[in-house]
């Protein structure tokens, strides 16, 4: 179930070679400060001046005037309430994202796609890369051309409690939005049905087939945030698999937002997220918002000393 989010905290990063935030970095803001006026959740900022020595462009100075940015985004959503705060660290991004979610000063993360890539198979950068692979709360990676009014959100289930908590993600925006929600299941034959289809006939396989769909259906609208939505709420159940079902209706409905579950079960630390998600998340072009499983163990520890 969708916890009642209290805190958002969002990694800031600054133009190449300037003082001024990055345009993915104010998209990344008017996100979550949209979000937290809807929730009545605090937003919190963070600013890394580490420097990768493998990117020539990265730049460790402090953004100039970074508290007075940030404020400029509030005052042009028209946001009240407590001022944020700005934390600055000399960690890897990625790190200090995490840890302040492991320390629970965190219930959702927002960061900001690269802005621009250094191979055209690659649209997340590494930090938000990272942070989908490891943190443990929910990561929303928005593009940096990102409108905040939301047409279409797509939601991807396998029917696990990771993907029920995905489209409760999807439809609690959806319906803040007032907007679509699109809601994807592939299926897989199961084996006993495949081994019986000569023995059953096809038309007792076929029935077979369709007890699985609707079985599926069900479990989908059955789902609290699916059931206040209603008719805004469109569910596409088919046998194919996860990825391709996915792009084929990203590819149709231009969706402002994916939403998905990274993994089924937590399994061992530092394991990366599961096939579907690792296929995708270079082939989506529009924001994308990931959850884990309760029981997701992370590979990073609070009192770890590495910054690798």
């Amino acid at each position: 179930m969708m916890r009642k989010l209290k805190r958002v905290l969002v990694g800031l990063d600054q133009e190449p070679g300037g003082e001024a935030l990055s345009a993915g970095s104010r998209t990344a803001a008017r996100q979550a400060l949209w979000l937290a006026e809807r929730t009545g959740a605090r937003v919190d900022f963070l600013h890394s001046t580490w420097t990768d020595p493998e990117d020539s462009s990265s730049d460790p100075g402090i953004p100039a005037g970074i508290e007075g940015q940030v404020e400029a985004i509030r005052q042009e959503l028209g946001v009240q309430g407590a001022d944020p705060q700005v934390f600055l660290t000399e960690e890897r991004p990625w790190i200090a994202l995490t840890r302040r979610v492991i320390a629970g000063d965190a219930d959702l993360l927002v960061v900001a796609k690269r802005s621009h890539r250094r191979r055209d198979d690659r649209r997340l950068g590494s930090v938000s890369l990272k942070l989908v692979r490891n943190c443990p709360g929910p990561v929303w990676v928005v593009r940096p051309e990102h409108e905040l009014r939301h047409r279409f959100v797509l939601a991807a289930t396998d029917l696990t409690a990771v993907g029920d908590l995905a489209t409760e993600y999807g439809a609690f925006i959806a319906q803040a939005e007032e907007c679509e929600l699109g809601i994807v299941h592939a299926w897989q034959v199961p084996m006993d049905l495949q081994l019986s289809a000569r023995r059953l006939g096809a038309e007792e396989a076929a029935r077979g087939r369709r007890a699985i769909a609707d079985g599926a259906r069900q479990h989908i609208r059955g789902l609290p945030g699916v059931q206040g939505l209603g008719d805004q709420a469109k569910v596409i159940v088919t046998c194919d698999s996860p990825s391709r079902l996915i792009l084929q209706v990203a590819e149709e409905k231009d969706p402002d937002l994916v939403v998905m579950g990274t993994i089924s079960r937590g399994g061992l630390a530092g394991m990366l997220v599961g096939n579907t998600a690792e296929k995708l998340l270079h082939r989506l072009d529009c924001s994308l918002l990931t959850v884990k499983p309760e029981d997701f163990v992370c590979p990073l520890k609070l009192d770890d000393a590495a910054a690798g």
